[in-house]
Formats: C-alpha cells, sequence, structure tokens
C-alpha cells in the first residue's frame, strides 16, 4: 500500500478534493475524478453530447488544479449512420471524450455494452431462441444479434415509439438480419463482448425471388424428449416456469422455450433521466403484459369433457398458473402459503383476472426462495406470446388444432372463428367449470346450469364477444359480425313454457 489518501468535502456544488500520495497516485486519482465530473454532465437538449473534461493548473502554488468541464452538442443527423441503433437506448446521453476504450481489432462498430445492462436498458430480462435465432424482448422493445466476428457479438436494437407491443416476427421479417442460433448461441455470450449498433435504418426484403418457400407448422405437441399428441398442455406449460427445467413446444419449424434469464454483469441502476420517450410513458412491464394478455384470446379445449372455453389471455393467465401451485413442485415447497393468495371475484366480471394478477400481495407471494408468483406469471406469458406470434407465422394458422383433436359436427361452427381472430388454443383436460351461471342470473333453460360436456360446445361470456367483434368484426351489423365471414345468428324456439335464445354461429360462403 502506498498510502494514498482521499479527502472530498462538498460546498454547494463545488466538490473539494485533497489527495495524498505518489505522483502516479495522485495522478490516476485526478483521471478518475475527472471522468466521473464529465460523466454526471448533462446534456443541454434532448440530444447526444460529448463532454471533454480540462484540467487547469494554479499559476501560483503548483499544487492547486482545478477540473472544468466542456459540453459540446451534437446534431441527431450526426449520429445516423450505421452501428447507430443503440442511440434509442437512451434519452440524451453523455459521452466522455479523452480516455482510452478497448482495441476492436475486427471494426466492430456500435456501443460495446455487458449483455445484462443491454438488456435491461430493452426493458428485457430473457435471450429465448426463436425461429432459429436468439431474441432478448421487452414488451415493446426487441433485441437480437445480427453477426459473430470471433469473441465480438453484434446487435441490434428495435423499438414501437408509441409503446405498443414488439412482435417476435420483427427479425423474420427483416430477412437475414438475424444470426443463426449455430452462429450465436447462448453459451458464446457468457464470454463475447457486445456491440450494439448494426444499422440505423433496414429495408424489408420479403417475397423477394430468393425466398421461395411459405413455412408450414406441424400441429404435433412434443417435449424435447417425448411426443405428447393430446395430453394436457396446462401440465406443460406449468414446467416453463422452473429455472431449472427446459420444458420445448416442438413444432416443425419452430421451438417455443421459456428462455433463459440474463444474469451476471455489474449491476447498475437505470436513472429516470436516461429513459427514453418510448419507454418512459409506459408503466412498469408487468402491468403492460398482463394488459396485453387481456387482448389475446385463448381458447382451453378439454379432450376429456368435450368442451372448450373461450377466455381472454389474463384470465387464462391466472387459471394456469393458480392451479400449478396445487401441484408439484409448488404443492411440495415450503414456504408457499397458499392460503395467503388473493383469489378473483366473479362479480368483477371481465377484469376479475387482471386485479388479481396485479394484487401486490399475489404478485409478491413466495414459491420458493427466489422465485414469485408474479415469475410464474410472467414466465407463462413468454411462452402464450411466442404461440401468438407463432400463430401469424404459420400459413393457416393452425398449430395446435384441428389435427390435434377432432371436433364432433356440434362443435366445428367455432373452427373458423379462432382461426380468424388468431385464438391460442391450449389442449388439455380437468379445466373444470371455467365458466358458470352466475347465482342470481336469468337462468334461460335448466338443462344448462352447466355446459353439456361430449358435444364440443365452446363457451364464451358476453363481453368477451362483444370485445371480438369490436377488434375483428362490426358491432353495429345485424347479425352481429365477430370476425370477417363470421356471424353470430339469433333465433329463437320454444322450449316448453318458457322463450330459449338459443345462438350460433355462421360461415358467410
Amino acid at each position: 500500500m502506498d498510502k494514498t489518501r482521499v479527502t472530498l468535502e462538498i460546498n454547494d456544488s463545488i466538490v473539494f478534493a485533497t489527495i495524498k500520495g505518489t505522483e502516479p497516485a495522485i495522478a490516476e486519482i485526478g483521471q478518475q475524478l475527472a471522468w466521473l465530473g464529465a460523466a454526471l454532465r448533462s446534456s443541454p437538449s434532448d440530444r447526444i453530447a460529448y463532454a471533454t473534461p480540462q484540467v487547469i493548473c494554479s499559476a501560483t502554488t503548483g499544487t492547486d488544479f482545478r477540473l472544468d468541464f466542456r459540453v459540446k452538442e451534437h446534431t441527431t443527423q450526426g449520429f445516423q449512420g450505421n452501428g447507430s441503433c443503440w442511440r434509442s437506448l437512451f434519452r440524451n446521453p453523455v459521452i466522455v471524450e479523452g480516455y482510452p476504450i478497448l482495441a476492436r481489432v475486427n471494426g466492430e462498430k456500435g456501443l460495446e455494452i455487458p449483455l445484462n445492462m443491454m438488456a435491461g436498458l430493452g426493458q428485457a430480462s430473457r435471450v429465448t431462441n426463436f425461429d432459429g435465432g436468439l431474441v432478448i424482448k421487452g414488451h415493446s422493445t426487441i433485441l437480437y444479434p445480427t453477426q459473430r466476428i470471433k469473441n465480438s457479438v453484434l446487435w441490434h436494437y428495435m423499438f414501437n415509439y408509441d409503446g405498443s407491443r414488439m412482435s417476435y416476427l420483427v427479425p423474420s421479417v427483416l430477412g437475414e438480419g438475424c444470426a443463426s442460433v449455430h452462429e450465436v448461441d447462448t453459451s458464446c455470450l457468457e464470454y463475447s463482448r457486445n456491440f450494439l449498433g448494426w444499422t440505423s435504418s433496414a429495408e424489408i426484403y420479403t417475397g423477394e425471388s430468393k425466398h421461395t418457400h411459405i413455412p408450414r407448422c406441424n400441429s404435433r405437441l412434443a417435449t424435447a424428449d417425448n411426443d405428447v399428441p393430446s395430453t394436457i398442455a396446462a401440465q406443460m406449460i406449468s414446467g416453463l416456469a422452473l429455472a431449472s427445467r427446459q420444458l420445448v413446444f416442438a413444432f416443425e419449424k419452430f421451438s417455443i422455450v421459456a428462455g433463459n434469464y440474463i444474469n451476471g454483469g455489474t449491476s447498475f441502476t437505470k436513472g429516470n433521466q436516461d429513459v427514453p420517450v418510448h419507454l418512459s410513458h409506459s408503466r412498469t412491464p408487468y402491468f403492460v403484459k398482463v394488459h396485453h394478455a387481456g387482448n389475446i384470446n385463448v381458447v382451453l379445449y378439454d379432450v376429456q369433457d368435450r368442451r372448450g372455453w373461450m377466455v381472454d389471455g389474463a384470465s387464462a393467465l391466472l387459471h394456469l398458473t393458480r392451479t400449478q401451485l396445487t401441484s408439484s413442485p409448488y404443492s411440495d415447497s415450503e414456504v408457499l402459503k397458499i392460503e395467503e393468495f388473493d383469489h378473483a371475484n366473479p362479480r368483477d366480471g371481465s377484469s376479475a383476472a387482471k386485479k388479481t394478477l396485479l394484487s401486490p400481495k399475489n404478485r409478491g407471494l413466495l414459491l420458493s426462495e427466489d422465485w414469485t408468483y408474479q415469475d410464474l406469471v410472467e414466465s407463462t406469458y413468454h411462452i402464450l406470446e411466442q404461440i401468438q406470434d407463432n400463430q401469424g407465422h404459420c400459413e393457416g394458422q393452425n398449430i395446435l388444432y384441428p389435427r390435434v383433436a377432432t371436433l364432433k359436427a356440434s362443435g366445428r361452427g367455432w373452427v373458423d372463428l379462432i382461426r380468424s381472430i388468431n385464438a391460442i388454443t391450449l389442449i388439455g383436460k380437468g379445466f373444470g367449470e371455467i365458466i358458470r351461471p352466475a347465482q342470481d342470473s336469468n337462468k334461460l333453460c335448466s338443462y344448462w346450469s352447466h355446459v353439456p360436456t361430449g358435444r364440443d360446445y365452446l363457451v364464451a361470456c358476453i363481453s368477451t364477444l362483444k370485445e371480438i367483434a369490436y377488434q375483428h368484426g362490426d358491432c353495429e351489423s345485424d347479425p352481429l359480425e365477430l370476425a370477417d365471414g363470421i356471424y353470430w345468428h339469433k333465433t329463437r324456439q320454444d322450449d316448453r313454457s318458457m322463450r330459449l335464445q338459443a345462438w350460433k354461429l355462421e360461415s358467410a360462403l
């Protein structure tokens, strides 16, 4: 030890530093203080700026120095070249000039940044293998590798300025923009240098002459080891939340996995002033996920009871995650106190599931020492989101249905509907009575106190159908158009002493 001693004194907005030590130690500490002072400058506008520290020596003593900082603003136009996409991760960053950086022997462009910091700034936490390439996706953001050069990985960043959800399919739309998982896999990320900055803009080449075949999905579900023709999909999803397991939904051309959490690297805290506009107006990422789940249509089809339930994605998330709490491994947990779970109130209607998922008490419920109910919800949502995008990418939107289960004639009317609205279909058994008549409801038929089994009927709430018509059809038409060419046709028939309202779906031919 050279017995170097540093004393700092703050007086208003001025910091006085007294350094005692050898000349090399004093010089090094001075360099660090100069960098720190420059890095903590603020840009004078919403644009990027350069900060340059200057050392001014006292003309009288020769041992007193003053650090001054010159901040120079750069126009946005100066940062639109290749390698500049990292700029959108920040609002108005300040770059310190005059300090060396690690050599880039392969001409890597962009910003060198730790993987965990890059993902955190993009409001993402997982790296996922989607459609043959790695993807780090937040709600409205996406990061994906474009090239690997020896021990360097180049990344590209994209975002939706309005904060709307970003699809997993964006890298695929860019053709060869995303590097293959054979070139960049999760193992190489552990030791690679990461550079963010591929290009400032991109051209889309879908329909190009060299892209001649349309991917077709096989509707057979499989785990990594065994085929699962029609067993409970909910049980398959239940394993996705376990950090120690990598359960896989395998399709022809596609695999859907839970993804790996991005760990390691130096911890950091994101300052509010550094958040760009397109991320600052959104609420917490968890809230956004639950809100978006409510816009997904999910069909839970019971192969044992031969009936289906159409619910919104938030209700499906709640049902799938709550069911998992009563089965292994969560039922074996010594820290889980299931009696503390706040269950949904059916009288809250369509908002019941969201209220339960967003409940602070439920979100913080410990399932294990380092795993909460919110983690379980996010893991399950991660899978549903990938299934949703895969359906949009496959010809006919036909991943799980109908080859997994063949419907009777009484239930085939809703097939075109779920395809038209791109609803996720989960095949399982033992779902139970997900939708039931309220105790004070006007029961139209005594035979329907429970939904009949064995007929492949699809049950949905009026609020769900109205929302479907609002998003995909025509709420003003008569009969009501739920989706393009799909109508909700109303007929009347006598049922002894009461008038029964019977509804059926008709497809316009």
